[in-house]
Formats: C-alpha cells, sequence, structure tokens
C-alpha cells in the first residue's frame, strides 16, 4: 500500500486529502495574514513579497537581518539607513530598507497588532490638502500614537519648516508617551541628518529611541 510522504497517510485517493485540506487551511491562513500586512502597508501590494524568503542574505545585510529578526516594538525602535553617496553601489537607494522595515513588523501585524506605514512623501501631500490646522493635528497625533510605525524615507523629500516641524511631532509624541515600535528608513545617517537640518531635536531623539542599523556596501537591489 502506497503512503502519502508529507503525513504517511495511506494513498487510496489523489492527491492525499489529509495534505490538501492542510494545504487549503495554510492558503487561508496566508491571505488573511496578507490581508491584515497590505491594509498595514496601506495597500502597498508589492510588499506583500517582501517575506524572510525572499531576502537575499549577504555578507554587508546579515548582520542588519539578525538586530530586525530580535526587533520587539514594546520595548525597541529601529534607524535604518544607507549613505546617500555617489558611489559604485547607489545613492543609497534600493538596498532593502523598506524590506527590512517589513520584515520587522510582519510578525506583529500577523498577531494583530494595529500598525501604520507612513511614506512621509504622501503624508506631507495629504496633510498639505487639509485645510484645517485641528483636522492636522489629528491625523498627525493619530500617525504618531500608532503602537507599530514605518517612517519610510525620511530626508527624501525638500526640507521646510513645516515638514520638519511634522516630524517633530510624530516623534516627540511617541517620546514622551513612551511608546517605542517606531520604524524608520532613510538615506542619511543622524549626523548627516542632524547637519542638513542646522537643528538636532529629532536626531537627538532618535539617538536615545533607537537602534541603528547601517545597510553600507550594498548594491541597488532594483538595477540588480
Amino acid at each position: 500500500e502506497a503512503y502519502c510522504p508529507g503525513c504517511l497517510y495511506p494513498i487510496r485517493e489523489t492527491p492525499c486529502p489529509i495534505c490538501r485540506e492542510a494545504k487549503v487551511t495554510h492558503d487561508r491562513k496566508q491571505a488573511k495574514e496578507d490581508a491584515r500586512v497590505e491594509l498595514a502597508l496601506g495597500g502597498k501590494r508589492h510588499a506583500i513579497q517582501y517575506v524572510r524568503t525572499n531576502f537575499i542574505v549577504l555578507k554587508s545585510n546579515s548582520k542588519a537581518l539578525t538586530t530586525i529578526e530580535s526587533f520587539d516594538p514594546s520595548t525597541n525602535s529601529l534607524y535604518l539607513y544607507s549613505q546617500t553617496n555617489e558611489t559604485k553601489y547607489s545613492f543609497g537607494n534600493g538596498t532593502g530598507k523598506t524590506f527590512l522595515a517589513v520584515l520587522a513588523i510582519r510578525p506583529y501585524v500577523y498577531q494583530g497588532m494595529r500598525a501604520e506605514f507612513i511614506d512621509l512623501a504622501s503624508l506631507f501631500r495629504e496633510l498639505r490638502a487639509v485645510d484645517d490646522a485641528g483636522r492636522e493635528a489629528a491625523r498627525v497625533r493619530g500617525v504618531a500614537l500608532s503602537p507599530i510605525l514605518v517612517l519610510d524615507d525620511l530626508g527624501a523629500t525638500k526640507d521646510t519648516e513645516w515638514s520638519k516641524q511634522i516630524i517633530f511631532d510624530i516623534i516627540q509624541t511617541r517620546y514622551t508617551a513612551g511608546i517605542h515600535g517606531l520604524v524608520i528608513t532613510g538615506n542619511f545617517s543622524l549626523d548627516q541628518l542632524e547637519a542638513r537640518w542646522k537643528e538636532g531635536r529629532v536626531v537627538s531623539r532618535l539617538r536615545e529611541l533607537c537602534t541603528v542599523i547601517c545597510l553600507d556596501g550594498i548594491p541597488d537591489w532594483r538595477k540588480v
């Protein structure tokens, strides 16, 4: 009598009914988890593919991956950056910062924790369209108080006093409330960011809150 290699169930029909049912259950669970992640990522379906099995581990990013996999949003925050230098690698783009940020929050989103993934350029466009200061403040506070918050591409937009104040308000709200679970990606080190902004209010808080992860010597995966 033949036995299924997956579960050792005697095979009287193909595919094995036990394995078939297990696959259906697994696929349903995966679909629910992907839906939660997509919701947390603001509908960015491409980021659904940001899973551990799709991450290419290099010597230059293995330490970053280890730090990401030990991320605990109740006690830790992260700042991921790659240097913005014109090198043979990239301008700091496409090095896997957003991929790693999604990997960091994915297990907790699966568990049902509320998370918000914010592309800062999109947030600034949204807030500029708001003509009521109260609504703007409420939106900023709502973002700031998300149990898990990803701020993607810090420093990628044109700096203005208004945009810097928005970022400060988000960081300060979390800082004073004692909320961790913040993940930031950017193309500047904290020293570079402080020099660029010519003030240290945001950077000093990030230094206190965040584990800093530098992704240097990594190719632009979008060009590979």
